[in-house]
């Protein structure tokens, strides 16, 4: 299986996720958060290492059976039931998402980093799951 970093689909995800939580982000005075947290043109820079953080944990708990090229992750899964494909990408791009987002929150909003890291831990292991699931033996 392959999965193509496309970060043309990831950064308006992780976009989304970063305005959520900053649109409901607020001082203990009441003020809005939103300008702090939100992203802006001048943090492409840090998302993109931040993506390329998360793709590297990936790849380190999946190096038995993943190489990557800097574009693409290659799953070397030769039982690997393609009818499980579409669930896992949407698993590894909700885990790249979700971690990057968790890294982002560290310094503008701590109070989501553990929800946002848990919720990436469980895309990433429902991915690995998925990956490391072969096909049911076909009767004869």
């Amino acid at each position: 299986m392959e999965y193509t970093i496309d970060r043309t689909v990831l950064f308006p995800l992780i976009e989304e996720e970063v305005s959520r939580v900053a649109n409901e982000s607020y001082t203990d005075d009441g003020d809005s958060m939103y300008d702090v947290i939100r992203l802006t043109s001048l943090d492409n820079a840090t998302i993109v290492r931040l993506e390329d953080d998360a793709i590297d944990a990936l790849v380190k708990r999946t190096i038995d059976i993943c190489t990557y090229n800097g574009s693409v992750l290659y799953f070397d899964v030769p039982d690997f039931d393609t009818y499980l494909e579409p669930a896992t990408t949407r698993e590894i791009t909700r885990y790249i998402v979700l971690n990057t987002c968790a890294a982002w929150f560290q310094s503008r909003m701590p109070g989501k980093v553990d929800e946002y890291a848990n919720r990436g831990q469980v895309a990433m292991d429902k991915a690995v799951t998925y990956l490391k699931s072969i096909k049911a033996p076909e009767r004869v």
